[in-house]
């Protein structure tokens, strides 16, 4: 397991560097807070403990604040990709809610209920950089919207 999470960890570093280098605000953001909640997580790890073997409180308030954070950019500008990431941020949350339960999930559940949509989120990341980049290449700009929902009055007009 200590592979998958090395690894998660240059994805991370990579990918927030990507977004500083080439991505638009909300990539930056984006790459921001997966970046600041993974240096949380690790602040916050019980020296001596088993990661996956017990409920760690402060690591879930940690991803379910990352979870808000998403769900909050994901409403405000309505792109795929990032109610993908929002909902990813969910399976973790929802990772963390099984350890309360009193059957206990075991640590390998739990480990990949957590750490495994991890990868899937910065590979979203990824995709919009990429996208991003390719849009601007291409000259046809690059616009953020706050939704891409018809507005009131154009449907009036039909």
């Amino acid at each position: 397991m200590w592979y998958a999470v090395y690894g998660f960890w240059l994805l991370v570093v990579l990918t927030s560097l990507a977004a500083w280098r080439w991505g638009g605000r909300i990539e930056r953001g984006v790459a921001g807070s997966y970046l600041a909640a993974a240096l949380a997580t690790v602040a916050l790890r019980l020296p001596g403990t088993s990661e996956y073997a017990n409920l760690n409180v402060g690591v879930f308030l940690i991803d379910l604040m990352l979870l808000m954070g998403l769900v909050w950019i994901a409403l405000k500008h309505a792109q795929w990709w990032l109610i993908a990431s929002a909902a990813l941020q969910l399976v973790t949350v929802l990772g963390h809610v099984a350890m309360f339960d009193a059957q206990r999930t075991g640590p390998f559940s739990y480990f990949v209920a957590v750490v495994g949509s991890s990868y899937p989120s910065q590979i979203l990341l990824v995709y919009a950089i990429v996208r991003r980049v390719r849009r601007t290449k291409a000259g046809r700009g690059f616009r953020y919207s706050q939704s891409r929902s018809p507005s009131v009055s154009s449907l009036r007009e039909s």
